[in-house]
């Protein structure tokens, strides 16, 4: 069984450590839906060259009790040049 988990990220633009991931109301986070472009405004902006730094996504995923003991799979596609994902604040 597939399941699209595209809708309903929260994403920020800048350095964050885990301390700041676990005080969501320390930062803003801008909701958005997947797939999203985080530098497609930098063009418009008075600033030279697009934004190179981090960014960051995070989305709580509710997962289904008759999976307990199964094997679950979490697919990313187009996630750009260096991507590390953390689950559940591990890597």
């Amino acid at each position: 069984m597939k399941q699209s988990i595209n809708s309903n990220w929260q994403f920020y633009k800048g350095k964050l450590n885990q301390d700041d991931l676990e005080n969501a109301n320390k930062n803003v986070w801008e909701d958005v839906n997947l797939p999203h472009s985080w530098n497609k405004f930098d063009v418009m902006d008075d600033q030279w060259g697009y934004y190179r730094g981090e960014g960051w996504y995070k989305k709580t995923l509710f997962v289904n009790p008759d999976w307990k003991n199964k094997s679950v799979y979490l697919y990313f596609e187009g996630a750009n040049q260096t991507t590390e994902v953390f689950i559940n604040g591990k890597k």
